[in-house]
């Protein structure tokens, strides 16, 4: 009679402790985020795949996955969309800035010879597509150089890499790749340029500091510190000799400084302001510099100052020489 009893209840009390556990697991602790001792075990006792995922996705985790972890959990038959889960919010920014670099090269390469179909596993489909697309991220035969400011991992696995590239015979232009990630593998998605701004701010605003400080440096003939804010190639006796009495005729106050990037032998900022005297309107003098980024800091390159009757300028003769060197040239 005992067996009996024991035989008939077998198999609900096994369905009652698999549904336990899984209630255990999932939720006597509200909405706290799962463990990877959780997941193993959801797996381990045939939980569904999807509601595991879903559980994933809702819940989160309360540690970091890697390939390590999924290849462990692919081994106690985790399902794929458990692995898919998991790697949606696997941090992947070190693997990126290992190979987007590696994958770039490739790209450059196939797009400058005109044959973009050699890498289109490496582009999206929207893009290998696309000829107008292929040829605003680099047209053929037209590639010198290029290198990689940053690369910063967005959500939904989407990777932002800051370029700036070289075109024959010399025009750098500046503009963000985005990368997507498909089965751990990296791949172009596409370009934008919208955070152009963003991204040379800091570099607009130092050079305007640096034009303020280099106008009120000539005026007081100061010549160690405007040789600190210039290249030591570019002239500035001038300002320094026959100009000085215009320079203190007209630099009392400086205005309207406005900097953005130009493209002239290289991205440089282009800083333009006006300087008055003590009678505004009929006192000024019409400033432009040229401020360029030199072994890591940002230097005069040009000047140019004009009013009725004065029109001077310099520039320094290795503007080319400084943008190829950045490029490693």
């Amino acid at each position: 009679m005992r067996l009996f009893i024991a035989k008939k209840y077998l198999i609900p009390l096994f369905i009652v402790a698999l549904c336990t556990s899984f209630t255990d697991l999932s939720y006597s602790e509200g909405k706290t985020q799962l463990t990877l001792s959780q997941i193993e075990k959801l797996i381990q006792i045939k939980t569904s795949d999807s509601i595991i995922a879903t559980e994933i996705r809702n819940r989160g985790i309360n540690f970091t996955p890697n390939k390590a972890i999924l290849e462990k959990l692919r081994q106690i038959d985790a399902g794929s969309q458990t692995i898919s889960a998991l790697r949606d919010i696997m941090p992947m920014l070190d693997e990126a800035k290992q190979k987007i670099p590696e994958i770039l090269k490739s790209i450059y390469k196939s797009l400058d010879q005109g044959n973009p179909k050699e890498v289109r596993l490496l582009l999206s489909d929207a893009l290998i597509n696309n000829s107008e697309m292929l040829d605003r991220v680099c047209k053929p035969f037209t590639y010198r150089a290029h290198y990689i400011e940053s690369i910063i991992e967005r959500p939904k696995q989407e990777f932002d890499a800051r370029v700036r590239i070289l075109f024959q015979p010399i025009e750098e232009n500046a503009y963000t790749l985005v990368f997507g990630l498909a089965d751990d593998s990296f791949y172009l998605k596409g370009f934008r340029e919208s955070d152009t701004d963003e991204w040379f701010r800091p570099w607009e605003t130092e050079a305007k500091e640096i034009a303020r400080k280099f106008i009120y440096a000539a005026k007081s003939g100061k010549q160690d510190v405007i040789s600190h804010l210039a290249t030591k190639n570019l002239n500035i006796s001038s300002l320094l000799t026959e100009y000085q009495e215009a320079l203190q005729e007209n630099v009392i106050k400086i205005k309207d400084l406005h900097a953005e990037i130009v493209n002239y032998k290289g991205l440089k900022v282009e800083v333009k302001t006006e300087s008055v005297g003590q009678w505004l309107g009929v006192h000024y003098l019409y400033w432009t510099f040229l401020v360029d980024r030199i072994d890591g800091e940002s230097k005069i390159v040009k000047w140019k100052i004009y009013k009725w009757g004065l029109d001077a300028e310099a520039e320094d003769s290795s503007l080319e020489s400084y943008t190829l060197k950045r490029f490693g040239l």
